[in-house]
């Protein structure tokens, strides 16, 4: 599982990257709201990243 998501995590940026787009991914996250929000029981399924895109700006690295 956690390799199926590395994976994931990498083609995001990957892509994101390729289209000139700011992209991250953080697992800095607090999982407890995440499941609630998404109703999921944080034993069978869990949040392990946030990834999020937008577009640069000016002061981007």
């Amino acid at each position: 599982m956690h390799y199926e998501t590395a994976h994931y995590a990498q083609n995001f940026l990957l892509a994101g990257t390729a289209l000139d787009l700011g992209v991250f991914v953080t697992g800095a996250i607090k999982d407890s709201l995440i499941e609630r929000k998404l109703k999921i029981d944080g034993v069978n399924e869990v949040p392990l990243y946030v990834s999020g895109v937008g577009q640069k700006t000016s002061g981007a690295l």
